[in-house]
């Protein structure tokens, strides 16, 4: 019986080991490496930093539904650039972090409260919603402002989860593209 058990336990890590990561899985996302392909040109209101890709056609923010899941590139840049109209231009982008969040909001009486949580729980009793988002922070020489793509879904807690690496790649059709290092892939 001795020999059973040290059988399992020699064979249980080499074959947990040899798993591959499941992209409908809502805790993976994109790995460090990934190269996020922009196939398009994607413009930006006067006074927004982010562009929004929902089933893979580009929206302005009021064309969301933020029910279902959607992506959008955030552009850091100064209040000043913001007012007039700017795109970006397609190119590709490499994901040097990524890293998932939620951001909750209580309804007490008639007032609103939010709070940004790195996934935790929230006092007084929880939260009544929360934004579920997986952040790819982006790096491309050539357009340096182009910062972070995230992905999003709101809803109750506990009956939504983060958008899985298929739902990603659904959402954004298309108008983006992930190559993910073929260690990810394996």
């Amino acid at each position: 019986m001795k020999s059973f058990y040290k059988l399992l336990f020699l064979v249980f890590p080499v074959v947990s080991g040899c798993q591959t990561m499941s992209y409908d899985n809502q805790r993976s996302i994109p790995p460090v490496g990934t190269v996020v392909v922009l196939n398009q040109a994607l413009d930006f209101r006067v006074g927004s930093s982010r562009s929004y890709i929902q089933h893979g056609v580009a929206k302005s923010r009021n064309g969301v539904n933020i029910r279902e899941p959607y992506c959008l590139f955030y552009l850091y840049e100064p209040s000043s650039a913001m007012q007039h109209e700017r795109s970006i231009q397609a190119d590709r982008f490499t994901v040097t972090r990524s890293g998932q969040g939620a951001s909750f909001a209580s309804v007490q009486s008639d007032i609103q409260t939010a709070a940004y949580v790195p996934f935790g729980d929230v006092a007084g009793g929880g939260p009544s919603a929360q934004t579920l988002t997986t952040t790819l922070r982006l790096q491309s020489e050539t357009q340096p402002r182009v910062r972070e793509l995230q992905c999003s879904v709101f809803g109750e807690p506990f009956y939504y989860g983060f958008v899985s690496v298929n739902q990603i790649i659904q959402t954004l059709g298309n108008v983006v593209t992930l190559e993910m290092p073929v260690a990810a892939q394996e």
